[in-house]
This record gives C-alpha cells, sequence and structure tokens, in this order.
C-alpha cells in the first residue's frame, strides 16, 4: 500500500479507508441482520468493486427492489471487467476492513465470517449525495448476498473464479 500523502488526491479522496470501510460496514450488518450471521470474508472482497463503479452503483440504485441475480442477466455491465476491479480494489478493500478491526467495528471469527459489533455512528454527515448512494448500494449488497446466500453462486454469476 501507498503512504498516505503519497497517495495522488483522486484516490484520496474516493478510497478514503474509513468511507470505504462504511461501505463494508453496512453491507456486513444488512447481511448479518437478513441472514442471522456475518458475512464471508470472500464475499466482502466484492462489496467496493460493485458499489464504487459508478455505472454499476447507479443501476443498482435504481433498480434496488429487484433481486441482485435478475439486474445481472438484465444490465450485463455490471460484470464487464467486474473480475478486473477486484484485483484492482482488493489491497483498499483489505485497507478498509483493517480499519474497521482496528476501530472495534467488525470482527472475524476462526471462519473467516466477518461480524459487525455494534457501534455509534453520529453524526455522520456526507459531502454529497453520491457518498449516501454509495452507502445504499452497499446495503443493497449486503441484503442481497444473504439473500442468496451461497457464495459460489454470486462468485459464478459475477463471472468471477474464486
Amino acid at each position: 500500500m501507498t503512504v498516505w500523502q503519497n497517495r495522488p488526491v483522486e484516490v484520496r479522496n474516493l478510497l478514503n479507508p474509513a468511507f470505504c470501510a462504511l461501505n463494508i460496514y453496512y453491507a456486513t450488518k444488512e447481511f448479518e441482520r437478513i441472514s442471522g450471521k456475518g458475512m464471508p470474508f470472500s464475499i466482502g472482497l466484492l462489496i467496493l468493486p460493485l458499489c464504487l463503479h459508478e455505472p454499476t452503483s447507479s443501476y443498482l440504485l435504481s433498480k434496488n427492489r429487484t433481486f441482485f441475480l435478475k439486474n445481472i442477466t438484465n444490465n450485463p455491465l455490471i460484470i464487464s471487467g467486474l473480475d478486473r476491479r477486484v484485483k484492482d480494489l482488493n489491497l483498499f478493500t483489505i485497507e478498509a476492513i483493517s480499519f474497521l478491526l482496528c476501530i472495534n467495528a467488525i470482527f472475524i471469527d476462526d471462519k473467516g465470517i466477518l461480524n459487525t459489533n455494534k457501534i455509534k455512528l453520529k453524526n455522520l454527515k456526507f459531502v454529497g449525495k453520491s457518498s449516501q448512494d454509495k452507502i445504499k448500494v452497499a446495503t443493497y449488497l449486503g441484503k442481497q448476498f444473504a439473500k442468496i446466500n451461497d457464495r459460489s453462486t454470486i462468485y459464478m454469476s459475477l463471472g468471477i473464479k474464486p
């Protein structure tokens, strides 16, 4: 990982570890709410590549009442280049999960499952609607992945080899 000060301004703004961590936290929390159990680490790696990619994020936000697998079928843009995005954002995802671990917002059990701890999020103020929308998409993904409830199905549907 590049030292914070050496990162381009765009990267520091869009891929801020705290903001990325919020996306993963909300996805994990929603996954837990729906499934009654934590989110597998491997599914957590998909959250940022899906919710930070603007065309995908916008589409999923507009179709947030539609089942995820149907959205993939209706819009192949979602999976186009996703494998590359997952690889490109992997270090940022790990950094965000590390951030969550450091602030005790999540814990990872011995089976590699992400579980949330209760934390107080006071007065979250986002600069733009776009940031709020990303959190909504992350929450949607957590819900949909919990409903699918099978990481192999999720990965295969997205055209990614685990």
